[in-house]
């Protein structure tokens, strides 16, 4: 039978990220967002809430939304706070709001206490081809392990985390060179857009669609989430190809100070991609090696040469002086 023509929809998130930017304009009714956050407000001061870093952070790089909170206000949307351990919360904001639909993306697990029996269920986004890369950051691991395309898949939610029955999934080419957030686009915005869209559509339709059931083992490593320092303390810049470095430094933003072996002040400083030369991308792989020069720092090998620029050339220069 089919369901109401405008089912009531939840997001839970932890960010701004860019479903939360569109997800106002997902079929059905989006009634608000909820932040499922680190941070417990009841015990914590507001300093710990982390607005003004936001903030900040926000305007440095001129994006439209400094909080959740903001982006709620904009959109008309209803907007809660929810310590990621207060499932009885959880549970009674979503019975407050009437919801038919719950959506997660980019945020920590959500036990099934905390959701109430909702006439659609609960749904998740997660940027990989399930039961590829299970786990909380695939985009880092697809470049590691140099794979050519990436995915999104939509999937229901479960007490096993990535798990549940996967209703729709898609690929696209994997740029090189791009950034976290460039990737993010791709994932979440360009791929989960679309197929968000067509999954509410059908869940309205056909409320009980079980999808496709994984297999409980998945044939990729766990992506377990990275930040760069992480990463470059368990690996060596041998480790990776020319191309696979370069996209490693652009999707961090900048190359981990612990690949560069870097002494004195130029270890202080934060090394951006700005070139790269391929001089034989066939040729098999010999070992990276550095050379700081006045202006940069170039790893080379006989495949080919990144050239690395310091984001605050005019301290380099102030520093050379002296």
């Amino acid at each position: 039978m089919a369901g109401s023509e405008h089912p009531r929809i939840a997001l839970i998130t932890s960010g701004v990220y860019p479903v939360g930017e569109y997800f106002s304009s997902l079929p059905g009714a989006p009634v608000g967002i909820i932040d499922w956050s680190d941070n417990d407000t009841n015990r914590s001061s507001w300093l710990h809430t982390n607005k003004l870093k936001n903030t900040l952070h926000a305007r440095l790089r001129k994006r439209r939304f400094a909080t959740l909170q903001h982006l709620c206000t904009f959109h008309n949307l209803l907007y809660a706070s929810v310590y990621k351990r207060d499932a009885e919360k959880l549970c009674a904001t979503l019975q407050e709001w009437d919801c038919d639909l719950v959506i997660t993306s980019r945020c920590s697990f959500i036990p099934s206490a905390g959701l109430p029996d909702l006439r659609l269920g609960a749904i998740n986004m997660h940027p990989s081809w399930l039961p590829d890369y299970r786990g909380g950051n695939p985009i880092l691991w697809h470049i590691v392990d140099n794979q050519k395309s990436l995915a999104t898949s939509i999937h229901r939610l479960t007490d096993e985390y990535d798990k549940g029955a996967v209703l729709a999934q898609k690929r696209i080419a994997r740029p090189h060179g791009a950034s976290s957030a460039e990737l993010a686009e791709l994932t979440e915005k360009v791929l989960g857009r679309e197929l968000l869209s067509s999954v509410i559509e059908s869940l309205n339709a056909n409320p009980e669609m079980r999808g496709v059931e994984q297999p409980q083992k998945s044939p990729t490593r766990y992506a377990y989430a990275k930040t760069a320092d992480a990463l470059a303390n368990e690996t060596t810049l041998n480790e990776f190809s020319a191309q696979t470095l370069w996209d490693l430094i652009h999707y961090f933003g900048f190359c981990p100070a612990q690949w560069l072996a870097l002494s004195g002040w130029r270890k202080k400083l934060i090394w951006l991609p700005a070139e790269l030369i391929q001089h034989d991308l066939n040729a098999k792989t010999s070992p990276w090696s550095i050379r700081a020069g006045k202006t940069g720092i170039t790893l080379y090998n006989n495949q080919a040469s990144i050239v690395l620029k310091p984001q605050y050339s005019s301290l380099v220069s102030l520093l050379r002086s002296k």
